[in-house]
């Protein structure tokens, strides 16, 4: 027989009581699993900061907290500080010294024994700069290196 959307049944008793967690135990005693890896539980938080920490303290604490409860649930690893972008770099491509140079906002090319700009060309993305180079005098053969 069915009562909205569990279904009661006599013969076992044991599933009606239970429903679905009856049969295959109950969701938080089975190990979760990210992009099929399972996880290990959590490291406990540390206890919350006394009387003597203030109402900040204990604000500080529970960003922390909400912050970790984040990236455990998601399986992510914290941001990191990106590396700074170079503002000068330098390449032999095919048999042509190149130079890639950061001008403010863009970056601009420069190509030929007495390095001479590339124009019309100007990107605010160094890696099409790096692309375009290599697509015009051919690939850089002891790679980019920043000066």
């Amino acid at each position: 027989m069915w009562r909205g959307r569990t279904q009661v049944c006599g013969s076992f008793p044991e599933a009606a009581a239970g429903g679905w967690a009856g049969w295959h135990g109950h969701a938080s005693d089975r190990p979760k699993k990210v992009r099929g890896i399972p996880l290990e539980p959590a490291a406990p938080f540390d206890d919350p900061p006394g009387p003597d920490a203030g109402a900040d303290g204990f604000q500080r604490w529970l960003v922390d907290r909400a912050i970790r409860l984040y990236y455990q649930e998601r399986d992510y690893a914290p941001p990191t500080t990106p590396e700074p972008e170079p503002s000068h770099l330098r390449a032999v491509c095919g048999r042509t010294p190149v130079e890639i140079r950061r001008d403010g906002t863009r970056w601009l090319l420069y190509a030929g024994a007495p390095l001479e700009r590339v124009r019309p060309f100007a990107t605010p993305f160094l890696g099409h700069a790096r692309r375009e180079a290599e697509a015009r005098y051919g690939a850089a053969t002891s790679g980019w290196r920043s000066v």
